[in-house]
């Protein structure tokens, strides 16, 4: 059901079979719907179920929302409803927009994203330049709960553009349905297929379908490189088959393709309109963030100890740490993030075989494919190799070189299947 399938009000009744709603997504109230006698059989053992944590400003619509995310299984849908209100209730959801929350300066500078114009249904537009976001710089600078809260804020806040919107007494806002997203991924590489933020972005997926069903009406991504299906892969199990069907990715001709749904005068220049900012800034930057590096002076503590993949080992004077990791498909990326905590220690990579067996180097005799010096410092070293070949390769912690200190340190492995093969 849409938002845009209304009815006449000044009809004396609705159809026979059918009953009419009022809402939109979320909270605020639109024009009236026309629903089946199933929905509608639906929705009423809903409200008797949920009747008492149900509040005014519930609209039929939001409450259908929840519904519609369960296929209008009702004990489904209420037990999602009830889960969401306690959410809510203990993140102080209800009071985010009243002044309380305040984004950290990191997030605030930092993270990308803004509200910035209306699709030509008049639906709020939220454009996030994700490629340029410094994922490690602000995970070392924020703890995974601000993060996820600095995107409640944000849905928080576009919904309320829904609702103001909508008191609007305009035929361009009638067929409000929710939200618009645009993901540009221009600048999206390996440095974001990182364990911790794709836990992060699987969090945020996750959260989202829990809390705000219904409330997306599209999403475009833009500028995508090669490797933007294998973060797709890691987030799509968290997506609802609706919100997966609404994700479109374009092409080299993006920007004509986004000013089929949205006006130019509503899209920035730099995305292809004639909108500018109060600066003349054609990105509109005064709306949209744009990332940045994040300056090491914002980073946090235990900055690696963001995952609960990461080990902590301690490597015994003149002593080695190997750890393994199995290739079976040719191009597979390993991935590593090591932090020490003091000195340093050599780290060294080759390749072994065969497969579930020995230490015997192969690939050219005991030539290591990465071999160097990892030393202590407030950002931990990140590196990726590519596996040509198949087989059972090596991580290897080499302290031999020191015979009277042991090494601490912390270290996660990630091996990423091969771009074409997602």
């Amino acid at each position: 059901m849409k938002l845009h399938e209304k009815f006449n009000p000044q009809a004396p009744g609705p159809p026979t079979g059918t009953v009419t709603c009022s809402g939109n997504v979320s909270s605020c109230t639109s024009t009236g719907t026309v629903l089946p006698l199933k929905k509608t059989a639906a929705l009423v053992a809903f409200k008797e179920a949920a009747s008492v944590h149900i509040q005014p400003h519930h609209t039929d619509r939001y409450l259908l929302s929840w519904l519609e995310a369960r296929n209008y299984n009702v004990p489904k849908a209420v037990q999602m409803f009830l889960e969401s209100l306690k959410w809510r209730a203990e993140n102080g959801v209800d009071r985010i927009l009243s002044g309380e929350y305040k984004p950290s300066e990191a997030l605030a500078r930092y993270y990308p994203g803004g509200q910035c114009g209306f699709d030509k249904r008049g639906n709020p537009i939220w454009i996030e330049p994700f490629g340029q976001i410094d994922i490690r710089g602000v995970m070392y600078s924020a703890s995974l709960h601000d993060i996820l809260m600095l995107k409640v804020f944000q849905i928080e806040k576009t919904i309320q553009t829904v609702v103001n919107k909508m008191k609007e007494h305009s035929p361009r806002v009638t067929n409000i349905e929710g939200c618009v997203l645009i993901f540009d991924m221009e600048g999206f590489g390996v440095k974001h297929l990182w364990r911790p933020s794709a836990q992060l972005f699987t969090r945020m997926c996750s959260q989202y379908e829990r809390n705000y069903p219904q409330t997306l009406v599209r999403v475009f991504v833009i500028r995508h490189p090669s490797i933007f299906p294998i973060a797709y892969a890691v987030i799509k199990p968290f997506l609802h088959e609706e919100t997966r069907s609404k994700i479109k990715l374009l092409g080299c001709d993006w920007k004509q393709e986004l000013l089929e749904y949205i006006d130019a005068d509503q899209l920035p220049v730099y995305y292809g309109g004639t909108r500018v900012d109060s600066n003349g800034d054609e990105k509109c930057s005064k709306l949209i963030g744009y990332g940045g590096k994040v300056p090491e002076s914002m980073y946090l503590t235990d900055r690696l100890r963001l995952s609960d993949s990461v080990k902590t080992v301690t490597v015994p004077a003149g002593g080695s740490y190997r750890a393994e990791r199995r290739v079976d498909v040719p191009g597979s990326m390993l991935r590593w993030e090591i932090q020490l905590d003091g000195l340093d220690i050599e780290f060294v990579v080759r390749r072994v075989g065969p497969v579930g067996g020995g230490s015997v180097p192969v690939d050219g005799g005991s030539v290591p494919l990465v071999s160097q010096r990892v030393s202590a410092g407030v950002v931990p070293l990140s590196g990726s190799l590519v596996c040509d070949a198949c087989g059972l390769y090596e991580i290897l912690f080499d302290n031999k070189y020191s015979w009277f200190r042991g090494k601490s340190l912390c270290y996660s492995l990630d091996l990423l299947p091969p771009a074409n093969s997602v």
